[in-house]
C-alpha cells in the first residue's frame, strides 16, 4: 500500500468511525437517563420496559461500540505493516492506540452504567 493511500485510509476511516462511536455514545447516554429516570420522552415507562430497554437497547448498542473500537484498533495495526514509512506506520499505531483506548474506556464506563442501571432498576423493584 502506498504511503499516501494508507494515510488517507487512517484519515476517512477515524473519521468515520468516530463519528459512528461518538453517534452510538449519545444514544447510549439516553438509553441510560431512560432507565434510570423511567421517562422515555415525557412518558412513564414500566419497570419491565426499563429492563428491557437496558438488556437489549442499551448492551448490543455498548457492544458495538466496543467491537467497532476494537476491530479499528487491529485494522490500523494491520496498516501500520503494509507501510514503508515510518511517519505513516507511527500515524498508524498512534490512531490504533487511540482506538485501543475508546474500547478499553467503554468496556470501563459501560459496564459501571450497567451495573448503576441494574442498582436502580432493583430499588424500584423494591420501592
Amino acid at each position: 500500500m502506498s504511503n499516501l493511500n494508507a494515510i488517507g485510509l487512517i484519515l476517512a476511516t477515524t473519521i468515520i468511525a468516530y463519528v459512528v462511536i461518538i453517534y452510538t455514545s449519545n444514544a447510549l447516554s439516553k438509553h441510560v437517563d431512560m432507565v434510570v429516570t423511567g421517562v422515555a420522552e415525557g412518558v412513564p415507562m414500566s419497570r419491565k420496559h426499563r429492563h428491557l430497554k437496558l438488556s437489549h437497547m442499551y448492551i448490543s448498542q455498548w457492544g458495538a461500540v466496543v467491537g467497532i473500537a476494537i476491530i479499528l484498533a487491529f485494522g490500523f495495526v494491520q496498516i501500520a505493516g503494509s507501510v514503508t514509512d515510518s511517519g505513516v506506520r507511527t500515524l498508524a499505531y498512534l490512531v490504533a492506540g487511540l482506538a485501543a483506548f475508546t474500547a478499553v474506556q467503554w468496556l470501563i464506563l459501560g459496564a459501571s452504567y450497567l451495573v448503576y442501571c441494574f442498582q436502580v432498576l432493583r430499588q424500584a423493584e423494591a420501592e
